[in-house]
C-alpha cells in the first residue's frame, strides 16, 4: 500500500540527565575533566532529578555557581 493515506508521522525526543548535561556541556565548552566531575558529583543521583532540584537539594551548588565565573559560562 503506498500512499498519502499510507504515511504516518513519527516524532521522537530525548531527555538528558542533569549529571550528563554537566558533564556533555563542561567537554564541548573544553573544560578540564577534573573541573567537570566537581562538580557533576554534587549532582544527587535521585531518578528524574533535573538541575534546578539539584540547585535546591545540594546547598554547594548554589555556592559554587555564584563564587565561580567558569561555572556560570
Amino acid at each position: 500500500m503506498y500512499g498519502r493515506d499510507a504515511v504516518s508521522q513519527i516524532i521522537t525526543f530525548g531527555t538528558m540527565a542533569a549529571k550528563a548535561v554537566i558533564r556533555d556541556v563542561g567537554r564541548v565548552l573544553g573544560h578540564p575533566y577534573g573541573f567537570v566531575d566537581r562538580i557533576s558529583k554534587l549532582i544527587p543521583p535521585d531518578p528524574g532529578m533535573t538541575l534546578a532540584k539539584a540547585f535546591e537539594a545540594e546547598p554547594q551548588l548554589p555556592e559554587i555557581y555564584e563564587a565561580d565565573e567558569e561555572v556560570k559560562a
